[in-house]
């Protein structure tokens, strides 16, 4: 399943100085209407429920959800993205 980020237009009726609107309107940020995950810790497959709880080890790189379940050692994409760039810069630095 495909994260469903919010868009300015799904909180045009939230007030101005609510966290959600300041984070996602003001701030530019990704935040899935149904797994609440955002930014570093969204997972390559959306879970389809509530994964608040599991945010911090996702952005730590201990699991990720992909493939309808959750798995250990898998990165998410942020950091696939943050591994490349560390042996990117260790390969051209030597």
């Amino acid at each position: 399943m495909e994260h469903h980020l919010y868009t300015n237009a799904d909180l045009k009726d939230k007030p101005e100085g609510s966290t959600l609107y300041r984070l996602v309107c003001e701030g530019g940020l990704g935040i899935c209407k149904v797994c609440g995950l955002g930014e570093g810790s969204l997972t390559t497959e959306c879970p389809g429920e509530r994964s608040g709880a599991k945010a911090d080890d996702v952005y730590a790189g201990k699991i990720d959800y992909v493939d309808g379940r959750w798995q250990s050692g898998r990165l998410n994409p942020t950091n696939q993205m943050w591994a490349r760039f560390t042996a990117d810069r260790a390969e051209n630095s030597a």
